[in-house]
């Protein structure tokens, strides 16, 4: 079968789906009319059902209108171009003709009812219109209940559905009410058919997204890629793989397995289409990674006797081949893929001992975060093995365990006593082991010495000891009873990354790169949600320290006074340009925009002392699509869509609203959603703005050292009685902070004349601020600012 007729195959088939559905559900409605006893709610559930359901509509002398007739018809038609397509690529079965059969014996017992109606107005019969065939939609599916959670992806793709009728008006101009969002299908045998496609269509499609995934675990490995950016979109093609099969399936994973037993006998006999989508390959993977998880259930006993499966040799679960190289599966004496069974095994095996127990990463993921509730685990999977776990029955206890471990095995499976894994537990395994076997071996070429699990540990160390300098400088440099709150935050932040930094988890399940990555992606999170606070990026108010040091250097380096440009505080203040500057460095009015970007207004000050307490920095947070769909765990939607096509995220219902029927009208294929999210989420990493890799308490203690600079040598000089602070206040980073406002008022009251402009650079007041920044080093680099991941 070529291409052509695969898709002329799908195309017919919708096309005989749709037309049956019309028909079908005005015989329904019918029906119940004529046996108002019969309380069968689904009363056709078998091509002969059809039949038994025409002969009480004809003993009842039902009228047939003119729309009905030409619904089945179509339907015959269609489903003779379907068994002839089939036919003619040398795949025919009697089944094809049976249900034409049907449809025609259906066709001889309805058409003579329709005599009645022939007086009617509309005498032709129509086409194949989903509103015009569909008209007795509600009455097919009265009573039955609908669930609509409302969350609906506006990017994933979906197969034709067959559609309610609009309200419609009668000729005095009332409103026929329907029912809503009501789907007319009758499932029958042939329908098998159907979901065959289907089956076809979500493995093929979550096939490419995994080869994507592959190409972005090589160039991680070769270090073009951060790891936590892998993970990220790991995570998120696993969650619209989830959403896809969602869309046609129930998550339990044996009605997938049945399906994807018939598609490759299908695929067997037919090589030219495998040949093109590689169906066998995808189609075993996921009968083989489901027998995986059934060998575990069959051997868990035994595998709790010997401890970790394979202790202190993870290395050798991983593949020894050249990864380009075909994945064979299943051979042809029946042997599997050993090291990706082992893999799959292992997991499940350590993942059973520690579900239940505290993991390293917990202790980040519950900690405390002000104006946010995130709700989940930075590990995608464990929701689905914690899941497994509960669901799986104790074996009994009499049963002797064996000595050897049981294979899998496609016929066992399906006789163990447990309940079926969800389908997210087979994707997600197969995701896990797979990017770890491209990790280790990119293009062929091992890859020892990167360890993800390692790489994650650094950045913990890294952090803590960030977040412990940071602390000491609140301590001592600020008014440490002020900031009770904040430190203790700090405080559980730091034990938190000491206890990951120090945890001995050596199991294959935290070594993956996607596990590793996603504890990652929960340190940059909460670095970057407590960072904000310090440097004053915070809606909920923040610290003024950062923006106030920001302002200062700008309007000495633009104004006349022309202080030395110093290279690091160049690059601080334009990795900050779009919140704390709104954009552009100004050049004047340095005084009101200062007060208007981080207090909102002008501060509560007199001619001779500020009221330096009330000061709280309201300057908005820098904008990561990174951090912000980890929060809500890698949910994708019309924010997500309007983030990755370089739109600002939607405010209203109704922009949202627009986003999702421009993405119904213009499908992009999933692995182009996936490639700009890579390259927007990439951009946060390495682009002129990493916003997802600062490092904002070592900015914050830059700046703290700079006012506290400023403090001391207005404390030193002739102008310490200059100023007054009500409270009294002797720490001299809060007196720094709190002179910047005067300093900006000095240039702008100095520049309004060409003479006074000229005269800038003599002002104490402004000599003395420059000299502030003498602390700061000539020849730092912002990548010192960065974490390093």
């Amino acid at each position: 079968m070529s291409s052509g007729d695969s898709r002329s195959l799908r195309a017919s088939y919708e096309a005989y789906k749709l037309s049956t559905n019309c028909f079908l559900g005005w015989m329904v409605a019918q029906y119940k009319s004529a046996r108002p006893g019969d309380d069968n709610p689904r009363p056709i559930t078998f091509t002969s059902d059809i039949v038994k359901v025409a002969k009480v509509l004809h003993e009842s002398n039902t009228v047939v209108p003119l729309s009905v007739i030409g619904a089945l018809h179509h339907a015959i038609e269609k489903r003779q171009e379907v068994g002839n397509i089939y036919k003619h690529s040398g795949a025919e079965d009697p089944s094809h003709d049976h249900f034409v059969k049907r449809l025609q014996e259906t066709s001889r017992i309805l058409k003579p009812l329709m005599e009645a109606s022939k007086r009617l107005p509309n005498s032709e019969i129509p086409g194949i219109d989903a509103v015009t065939l569909n008209q007795f939609a509600a009455l097919a599916l009265e009573g039955e209940e609908h669930n609509d959670d409302g969350d609906v992806s506006p990017i994933l793709p979906s197969t034709s559905k067959v559609t309610a009728a609009p309200h419609r008006r009668s000729a005095k101009g009332k409103v026929v009410v329907r029912q809503q969002h009501c789907k007319v299908e009758v499932f029958l045998e042939d329908d098998d058919m159907c979901r065959v496609f289907e089956v076809s269509f979500l493995l093929y499609q979550a096939a490419l997204m995994r080869d994507q995934l592959m190409q972005f675990w090589t160039e991680a490995a070769k270090r073009t890629l951060p790891i936590p950016v892998a993970a990220w979109l790991t995570s998120t093609v696993f969650l619209l793989g989830n959403q896809l099969v969602g869309e046609y399936f129930p998550s339990i994973s044996e009605e997938m397995h049945e399906y994807c037993v018939k598609v490759l006998k299908f695929l067997v006999a037919q090589p030219e289409i495998d040949s093109e989508i590689d169906g066998l390959f995808n189609f075993r993977r996921f009968c083989d990674f489901y027998d995986f998880i059934q060998s575990w259930k069959r051997n868990r006993d035994h595998f709790a006797q010997r401890g970790d499966l394979l202790k202190a040799e993870h290395d050798k679960v991983l593949i020894r081949r050249d990864p380009d190289t075909p994945h064979v599966q299943t051979t042809p004496d029946g042997k599997y893929d050993e090291e990706h069974m082992l893999g799959a095994l292992e997991v499940l095996q350590n993942s059973c001992e520690y579900w239940n127990e505290k993991r390293p990463v917990e202790r980040l993921e519950v900690h405390e975060k002000a104006f946010l509730v995130r709700a989940g685990s930075s590990e995608p999977l464990l929701f689905y093995l914690t899941d497994f776990h509960d669901c799986v029955d104790v074996p009994p206890p009499e049963e002797e365990q064996s000595d050897s471990m049981d294979p899998p095995d496609h016929t066992a499976s399906t006789d163990v006593p447990y309940l079926a894994p969800l389908a997210g537990l087979i994707l997600g395994l197969d995701l896990l082991i797979t990017t770890f076997d491209i990790f280790r071996w990119p293009n062929g070429e091992s890859n020892e010495d990167l360890d993800a699990r390692d790489t994650a540990l650094d950045l913990a160390t890294q952090m803590r000891n960030a977040v412990d300098s940071s602390s000491k400088v609140v301590r001592a440099s600020l008014d440490s009873v002020s900031y009770t709150a904040l430190l203790e935050k700090m405080d559980e932040f730091h034990g938190a990354l000491d206890a990951y930094a120090t945890e001995d988890c050596t199991q294959f399940y935290y070594r993956a790169p996607w596990t590793a990555g996603g504890h990652m992606g929960e340190m940059l999170f909460q670095a970057q949600h407590m960072g904000r606070y310090m440097v004053g990026c915070c809606t909920g108010g923040g610290l003024c320290i950062v923006p106030a040091t920001l302002h200062l250097y700008n309007a000495l380096r633009r104004s006349d006074f022309n202080l030395a440009e110093i290279p690091i505080m160049e690059e601080v203040c334009n990795l900050f340009k779009v919140n704390v500057f709104q954009g552009d460095l100004p050049d004047r009015n340095f005084l009101s925009i200062y007060r208007r970007i981080v207090y909102g207004g002008p501060l509560n000050k007199t001619k001779s002392a500020i009221e330096w307490k009330s000061n709280k920095s309201i300057v908005p947070p820098l904008s990561s699509i990174f951090c912000d769909q980890h929060a809500v765990n890698h949910k994708t939607g019309p924010v997500f869509l309007a983030r990755i096509n370089g739109q600002s995220a939607p405010t209203t219902k109704a922009e949202e609203e627009k986003i999702v029927k421009k993405s119904a009208s213009q499908p992009q294929p999933l692995t182009t959603v996936i490639h700009m999210a890579k390259e927007t989420v990439l951009a946060e990493f390495n682009g002129p703005v990493p916003v997802a890799r600062i490092n904002y308490f070592a900015i914050f203690d830059l700046c703290v050292k700079v006012l506290e600079n400023f403090g001391k040598i207005i404390d030193e000089s002739d102008l310490k009685d200059a100023v007054k602070f009500i409270p009294p206040v002797e720490l001299h980073a809060i007196r720094g902070m709190s002179m910047v406002d005067s300093v900006l008022d000095i240039i702008v009251d100095n520049s309004k004349t060409y003479r006074k402009r000229k005269k800038l650079s003599e002002l104490k007041w402004l000599v003395h601020a420059s000299k502030a920044f003498e602390v700061v080093d000539r020849d730092a680099t912002l990548s010192q600012f960065l974490w390093n991941v």
